[in-house]
């Protein structure tokens, strides 16, 4: 999220290029600024044989990121060469690579003297093939370049093209302005804007590849970017696509070997952190087995809390059973919470503008505000929540989809129809059927789990969360019957692969990790593992994890190799467009009525309306913007789209797309008129309800009738 800008030029269109960037990118450290014949360190260019066209690879120290036959491809002698950038992690946890330095390192390994990017492993071939972890890599071969980020998107990964043009980012609104300083057509998807308008979780983000901006469309999870070059530039983008049940196979062997292999991955890999000089630890801990999963994994990487440092809920706050669990757990097992005096003090360097980070990283494909006060310097830190569990547990209702799609009709009937049916399109794309039981997960996975953890990638590309891991997740979307499916005493039903509360993923790879740990009462009493739960997930998973069975996974590279936050240049041209401005209630609300007002002027004003008025009444609220519903979000996304226009007339009366029916294999074809011709908006007896509600300072009503399903993890 606005960690790198790359972009295939022709030479003809560099002159446009630089006019837009120029102003913006900064000079060498020590250098007051960039003078004529200068390179800026935030701007690489490249030379690509074959072709006129050019390569600009825009990011924070973006040399750094050259790999290969560095030196040749970048003067153009090269037959191929690879940009990487970022952190990477082997998928069952044996190996971790930092950064270039560390990619170089894993190749002369692998294969001294051979073809360096070929050796290194980590620039795939195939859609599924990726590493873990948070990194960009794109690689250039005879005719076309090859993109990919990590397997599960945690960096995300958008494109466009046109008039000889290929540009892929993390940034969404940095392609839409590279579009407009272009001269190229920017116009609006008719279907994305209604989905947009539902203020619901499932539509914080596109509900399928397709953005709010007809050019611009995201590649989800086991998906290549291929950019084919021709003599003069860019030819027509195309994607690469594996099926989901393909790249989210089960591992080989029983069901305990998979577990176990999880278990052991989330502590090697801890432990080769462990082992870097001036790295620390941090977790947030909640009540929950998500994050206690993760803490017993950090135990067994560090059991004299060296590096480690363990947060949790403030005293007295709304989570205070959050803080009850977890100083419980610490007081029994002697493990400190809060400042650990023996752990590395972890170096920020602040933004200027933390704001603008939000708006240029994750504008228009995730609309609730997330800000992070700076980037992560030095050795760094490894961040650890529970988050990524949600990819095995129950997300979006682990339900078919055609339930989701009720829900959305029930709660607007006029975009409900069409943001459904964009959520249909989306999983037949990647080879799920919107019938199946788990179908609604699936939408979760390659959608919102992305890009709602992704979010850490403002602030650092390093690590990845512990408990998202592939194999675990095909394990758990097995059928009932399958022979590595989950074994029959630890279900919630004989019937169905589905755990109890107290023995889902996270509760066996706890167990598995620290038997102690996992039988302290959590914040619920139905998540409580008794003895007679722990010596079945014991029983079943083949007993507790010896020490002589967790390695340390082999380091390549070291923490300092990988650099992390948003580039300067970004935050120049945010600044540029007015959105340097304060976090706060009235800092923002210049932008969300010049998001609002560009969407009347867009004639989307009787579609927007609603929450136009819904932003007028939490912009009057105390409550932190971080707690607040995605509202500004969405109204903010029309800011880079003053002047583009709408791909054809909004309808008054969206048509309802193909349905998908329980227990069906194939979709029936139907269609309805909506109900209504404009949205339906809240009343005015409604509204002042909710004023009175929100000047209290309670916004709880609002988010309960917006969210479609819960997300993320304990």
């Amino acid at each position: 999220m606005s960690n790198y800008l790359t972009i295939v030029l022709p030479r003809r269109l560099e002159n446009r290029l630089l006019a837009w960037l120029s102003p913006h990118l900064p000079a060498e450290p020590g250098a007051a600024s960039l003078s004529a014949g200068q390179h800026s360190p935030e701007h690489l260019v490249v030379d690509l044989p074959g072709t006129e066209a050019r390569l600009h690879h825009i990011a924070r120290s973006a040399a750094a990121d050259v790999f290969g036959d560095n030196g040749a491809w970048r003067s153009g002698q090269g037959d191929r060469g690879a940009l990487f950038r970022g952190y990477a992690q082997s998928a069952h946890g044996e190996k971790v690579v930092f950064g270039v330095a560390g990619a170089r390192a894993l190749a002369a390994e692998t294969d001294p003297g051979g073809d360096p990017i070929r050796a290194s492993g980590l620039f795939a071939s195939s859609p599924g093939e990726e590493w873990d972890g948070s990194h960009l890599a794109v690689r250039w071969q005879p005719g076309h370049l090859r993109v990919h980020t990590d397997f599960f998107r945690t960096l995300p990964l958008l494109y466009t093209s046109g008039a000889g043009m290929a540009a892929v980012s993390d940034s969404w609104q940095l392609l839409v302005r590279l579009r407009s300083a272009l001269g190229l057509p920017v116009t609006l998807s008719p279907e994305a804007l209604l989905a947009m308008r539902i203020d619901r979780a499932i539509t914080e983000h596109p509900m399928n590849a397709q953005t709010v901006c007809s050019q611009v469309r995201l590649a989800s999870v086991a998906t290549h970017v291929v950019v084919p070059l021709q003599s003069e530039g860019a030819g027509e983008i195309r994607f690469e696509q594996t099926p989901y049940p393909e790249a989210f196979r089960a591992p080989s062997g029983s069901w305990s070997h998979g577990v176990r292999q999880a278990a052991v991955a989330m502590a090697s890999t801890m432990k080769a952190f462990v082992a870097q000089p001036g790295i620390t630890l941090r977790l947030s801990a909640s009540g929950g087995a998500d994050s206690r999963a993760v803490l017993a994994a950090m135990r067994r990487a560090d059991p004299d809390q060296q590096v480690s440092v363990i947060s949790t809920a403030n005293r007295g706050g709304t989570d205070q059973r959050d803080y009850e669990v977890v100083h419980d757990l610490a007081n029994r097992l002697g493990i400190t919470v809060g400042r650990n005096p023996a752990a590395p003090e972890p170096t920020v360097i602040p933004y200027r503008h933390p704001f603008a980070t939000y708006l240029v990283g994750s504008l228009g494909i995730h609309q609730r505000i997330n800000i992070f006060p700076g980037r992560v310097g030095g050795a760094g830190h490894f961040t650890l929540t529970g988050h990524g569990a949600g990819v095995y547990k129950t997300s979006f209702g682990w339900r078919p989809f055609w339930k989701v799609r009720q829900d959305l009709n029930r709660f607007d009937t006029a975009c409900g129809p069409v943001a459904g049916q964009l959520g249909v399109q989306f999983l037949e794309s990647v080879g799920i059927d919107p019938a199946a039981p788990d179908a609604s997960e699936w939408h979760f996975i390659g959608l919102r789990n992305s890009l709602h953890g992704g979010r850490v990638t403002l602030t650092s590309l390093l690590g990845h969360p512990p408990l998202m891991q592939r194999g675990l997740t095909g394990l758990a979307h097995l059928p009932s019957g399958a022979p590595q499916s989950m074994p029959a005493e630890l279900r919630r039903d004989p019937k169905q692969n589905a755990p109890r509360p107290n023995t889902n993923m996270s509760a066996v790879l706890l167990t598995l990790l620290d038997p102690e740990l996992s039988s302290i009462p959590f914040d619920k009493a139905a998540k409580n593992i008794d003895e007679q739960t722990r010596d079945a997930i014991l029983r079943a998973a083949g007993g507790p994890l010896d020490d002589s069975e967790i390695p340390t996974a082999d380091a390549y590279g070291a923490p300092t190799d990988v650099v992390n936050g948003t580039a300067e240049t970004f935050l120049s041209l945010a600044e540029s467009w007015g959105q340097g401005v304060e976090f706060s209630h009235k800092g923002i609300a210049p932008l969300v009525a010049e998001g609002a007002q560009i969407a009347a002027d867009l004639g989307l004003g009787d579609w927007y309306r609603s929450l136009t008025d819904q932003a007028k009444l939490l912009l009057t609220t105390d409550t932190h913007l971080a707690h607040q519903p995605g509202v500004f979000g969405r109204l903010m996304t029309f800011l880079p789209l003053s002047g583009a226009t709408v791909d054809g007339p909004m309808p008054t009366a969206p048509m309802i797309g193909p349905a998908t029916q329980r227990h069906s294999q194939q979709q029936s074809a139907t269609s309805a008129q909506a109900a209504v011709t404009v949205p339906r908006r809240f009343s005015g007896s409604v509204l002042r309800k909710v004023a009175r509600r929100l000047r209290r300072g309670s916004v709880q009503a609002l988010h309960r009738r917006r969210r479609s399903g819960r997300s993320g993890s304990d």
